[in-house]
Parts: C-alpha cells; sequence; structure tokens
C-alpha cells in the first residue's frame, strides 16, 4: 500500500493489495509426462489480485516436488500464461520466477508500455511515492482494478481522503496526483470523475491543482 508520509516509500502494487488469504485464488494441478511433473498454478486476477510475493512463494514450494510450472493466469483483460523451469530456479533462486513472471505479464495488453509510463507521470507529480517496476507490471497486467471504481465514487474518495489524512497527515491534493498517476494511464476517460468527486466532497482546490498539474506533466510526457 501506499505510505503517504512525505518519507520515501516503496509502492509494491497500484491500489488493491490483499491479505495473505488471497492465496486460495491459487488452483494447483500436476501431471507427469516421460519422468517430468508439470505442476499448472492457475491464477483468477479478475476480483482478487494475487501479489506477486505470494505468487514467486507458491511457485518456489511448487518446485521442491516439480520439474516446471505452468502459470496460467486470467485477467479482465484477457489471459497470459508462462512456463518456469524448476531447475533454474534451484540454480538462480526467485529471480528466475520474477524474471518469468514479469516478462509474462509485460507483454499482456501492453502492460511494459503502461509501467514505464505510469513510472514517469509519477516522477514528475508525486515524487516521494516509490513504484516498485516489476510489481507495478504484475498488478496493471490484471486490468484498470479499484482506484479506476472509486473514481467515480464520492462516499469512497471521501472516506480515502480522511484515512489517509488521520494516519498520515496527507493532504487531499497530494491524494489526488496519486490517484490520478494511475488513473491518468489505466483509464484516462476516468480522470474528469476523479476531479469533480473530489471537489464534491469538499476539496475543490486540491482537484483543481491536481487537474493543472496532471495536464502540464502529461504534455511533457
Amino acid at each position: 500500500m501506499w505510505n503517504r508520509t512525505g518519507r520515501r516509500s516503496l509502492v509494491v502494487v497500484s491500489a488493491v493489495l490483499v491479505a495473505a488469504s488471497a492465496v486460495v485464488a491459487l488452483l494447483t494441478s500436476g501431471a507427469a509426462t516421460a519422468g517430468v511433473w508439470t505442476t499448472t498454478v492457475d491464477l483468477d486476477e479478475r476480483q482478487v489480485l494475487v501479489p506477486l510475493d505470494q505468487v514467486i512463494s507458491q511457485i518456489e514450494r511448487e518446485c521442491d516436488t516439480s520439474s516446471r510450472v505452468t502459470v496460467r493466469v486470467t485477467t479482465r483483460a484477457g489471459r497470459f500464461a508462462t512456463t518456469i523451469e524448476c531447475g533454474v530456479v534451484r540454480t538462480l533462486g526467485t529471480a528466475a520466477i520474477t524474471r518469468e513472471l514479469v516478462r509474462a505479464a509485460a507483454s499482456h495488453d501492453r502492460t511494459a508500455m503502461k509501467a514505464d509510463r505510469m513510472l514517469a507521470l509519477s516522477q514528475r507529480l508525486v515524487p516521494d511515492v516509490i513504484y516498485d517496476r516489476d510489481g507495478l507490471i504484475w498488478s496493471l497486467a490484471t486490468g484498470p482494478g479499484h482506484t479506476c471504481e472509486r473514481a467515480q465514487d464520492p462516499a469512497e474518495i471521501r472516506r480515502s481522503i480522511s484515512t489517509v489524512a488521520d494516519l498520515t497527515h496527507d493532504t487531499p491534493e497530494h491524494w489526488t496526483l496519486v490517484e490520478a498517476v494511475t488513473i491518468a494511464v489505466v483509464c484516462p476517460r476516468r480522470l474528469p470523475a476523479l476531479y469533480r468527486n473530489v471537489s464534491r466532497v469538499g476539496e475543490p482546490a486540491a482537484a483543481a491543482t491536481a487537474r493543472g498539474l496532471v495536464q502540464q506533466a502529461l504534455r511533457s510526457l
């Protein structure tokens, strides 16, 4: 999650990281062919995002008893899949899993391009918020996500602004900019709704300032 304190923080995914219980979304099956045991991990990311680190841990465990692991991911934008050789994992460690999962996610629905654009926009608008590129690619590959939905919900916007203000003393302007970074790249048609609803919940100055800064940043990309 974002830590909006002004201290530099690591943001692993865009809006909706779930608790460890999300691992129940990992469904595994196995098959042996010519002495090679292959395990298949099926992920349905349309409703609940399983964070990248949890998927990596699951694959590492499967590699204890498998020769290779095939990961099949269903997202709101379609499907992608990859196969991970467990011999490579045993030699190189979890970095091999990360590299292969991110490679597969990056080519799905132009995700790598979206991630790089979002990183560039974030650097201009909210440089205190740091995104991990691998985790960002994984989360963006799943589709629009909660941030895009929240832009159209004034009640949730009000709650979120109030919560981060109480916990981290984040300002409405900074909150709006962080939201706008994701929305501008993933679901740009929702930007007007974000500004309108931030203004509607009593923060018109934050909405106006964020709108101007985002427009200026997008023109410079």
